[in-house]
């Protein structure tokens, strides 16, 4: 039977000729084609290698011959014939597995992430935005794309997908630039001020110590932080960074609180009391005038501001306000020098005469008895003490 003579083209290749005498006469099926079957008769017997794989070879026998594209890339048509067929992933994404064959095959870089490059095949090729930055969106493809962290907050770590990811600076710093990468980024409200919240991003959000107040430390988080002056101080300004600028009370004055904030608040000595040094904390530090003398004004701030009693008069306490505390010497005596301190200041009229008077000066204030009168004792007080006969009769 002449039929059955005839033989089948090989695997590979088809015959499109009627009669042919030898094998020569089968043709290949060509590169990115094959075929599995022989015998085959026409060009369209040959199958196309799928999507996703290409043949560089002409003839080929199944579709084993037929290559995926490595992972990178795809092929989003039949029949490729060469790798350069396989179409790189784009920038932003990677394809982690062989003989894909459409681009929504390729896997965009994570949130945090990106590649700048075509063609990635694994995911630790996506780069993680640096230190400082993030980006909140998949398939980034450039650092271009990575957001700086904003004022007031810092990242100290790589590939932070959401601003939120930003870490705020702690209450007492800020930061007043953006893309910070460390804590230490933060700068320490100055000294004098502070600031309660987190997140601040300029050094006009720390604030000032109230007048009354100093901080002398550096990067306080609180008004609580903020010391009182001392007693017998103050500071009318805000913003105190050293208890050396609290200003002390003038001589003559006291605060027995602390925190005060103006000069007003410091308290005078009071009427026949003085003090002589700065920054008196209780009233107890303001001293009494001695006895002998009085001070009829408040804040004095010297020993010196303490007024004699006149002469014929005598003080015997002290802390006297008026020169009316000053007690005149009785009838029959008398004072001539000032600021004495006691009755036995005053002096007895002389034999021979008296002083019907209180609070003389003068030893010429006493007066002789009439002629042919005398006095026997010292410190008379009326003419009534004249007699008759004694001594000048």
């Amino acid at each position: 039977d002449q039929e059955t003579d005839c033989i089948d083209c090989q695997l590979g290749t088809f015959s499109l000729m009627v009669g042919s005498s030898s094998l020569a006469g089968c043709s290949n099926c060509p590169v990115g084609y094959y075929i599995h079957v022989t015998g085959s008769d026409q060009h369209e017997d040959c199958i196309a290698c799928p999507l996703g794989k290409y043949s560089t070879v002409d003839g080929s026998e199944t579709s084993s011959d037929c290559t995926d594209c490595i992972p990178g890339r795809y092929i989003d048509v039949v029949g490729s014939d060469s790798p350069t067929d396989c179409i790189l992933c784009p920038i932003g994404q990677y394809l982690d597995s062989p003989g894909n064959d459409n681009i929504d095959d390729c896997i965009e870089c994570i949130a945090g992430k990106y590649i700048d490059v075509t063609g990635s095949d694994e995911a630790p090729d996506c780069i993680a935005c640096p230190v400082g930055k993030y980006v909140n969106t998949a398939g980034s493809d450039a650092l271009a794309d990575c957001i700086d962290c904003p004022v007031g907050t810092y990242s100290a770590v790589a590939g932070i997908a959401e601003m939120s990811d930003c870490i705020s600076c702690d209450a007492g710093k800020y930061i007043d630039v953006e893309g910070s990468d460390e804590h230490t980024d933060c700068i320490d409200c100055a000294a004098g001020k502070y600031v309660d919240v987190a997140g601040s991003d300029d050094a006009a959000d720390c604030v000032d110590c109230a007048v009354g107040k100093f901080v002398a430390q550096a990067g306080s988080d609180g008004a609580s932080d903020c010391i009182d002056c001392a007693a017998g101080t103050y500071v009318d300004t805000t913003g105190s960074s050293s208890a050396s600028d609290c200003i002390a009370c003038p001589a003559g004055k006291y605060i027995d609180v602390t925190g005060s904030d103006e000069l007003s608040d410091c308290i005078a000595c009071a009427l026949g009391k003085y003090s002589t040094v700065e920054g008196s904390e209780t009233e107890s530090d303001c001293i009494q005038c001695p006895a002998g003398k009085y001070i009829d004004v408040v804040g004095s701030d010297s020993p010196n501001t303490c007024i004699d009693c006149p002469i014929g008069q005598y003080l015997d306490s002290a802390g006297n306000d008026d020169v009316q505390d000053c007690i005149p010497c009785i009838a029959g005596t008398y004072i001539d020098v000032e600021g004495s301190s006691a009755l036995a200041d005053c002096i007895d009229c002389v034999v021979g005469k008296y002083l019907d008077s209180t609070g003389n000066g003068h030893a010429g204030n006493c007066i002789e008895c009439s002629a042919g009168k005398d006095i026997e004792g010292t410190g008379s007080t009326s003419a009534a003490d004249c007699s008759d006969g004694g001594a000048g009769k």
